[in-house]
């Protein structure tokens, strides 16, 4: 499967036209333009639920992940599901790593780190094209 990339010429072209647009229209140029192989990356701080409510209200089958590392808060797990019963039919995804795999790269004692919550997911269920939220600094 081909992957629609863009070259440094038309990152610039699209830098203009988008600078002063707001980020509702970045959003749907993007989910148009790369669907179905993009997704929602978030760790579920302010910035990236916005990012959720904006992405859903252009496309409701909007595809979300975040990584489990084992190590979340309780709180965060509230919140997920939080998101899940605010927006119905999201497809959110808590991707954890393969224990197996962890040991294999950085030894057993590590490895017994298990997540708390054990959740469904590769990195083939990621698609290549990830979308996160960043701030611009202010001046």
């Amino acid at each position: 499967m081909s992957v629609d990339f863009l070259d440094e010429l038309e990152a610039g072209e699209l830098s203009i036209e988008f600078e002063g647009e707001e980020p509702e229209a970045v959003l749907e140029w993007a989910l148009d333009r790369f669907a179905p192989r993009i997704a929602i990356s978030t760790a579920f701080q302010i910035d990236g639920v916005a990012l959720i409510d904006m992405a859903y209200a252009i496309d409701p089958r909007v595809e979300v992940f975040s990584v489990d590392t084992g190590r979340l808060p309780a709180e965060t797990y509230d919140l997920v599901e939080a998101l899940r019963d605010r927006y119905p039919g999201l497809d959110l995804k808590l991707l954890a790593p393969n224990g197996d795999e962890i040991a294999a790269m950085v030894g057993a004692v590590l490895a017994t780190r298990r997540p708390r919550h054990p959740v469904g997911g590769t990195d083939n269920d990621r698609p290549p094209i990830e979308v996160f939220g960043l701030r611009r600094p202010r001046s």
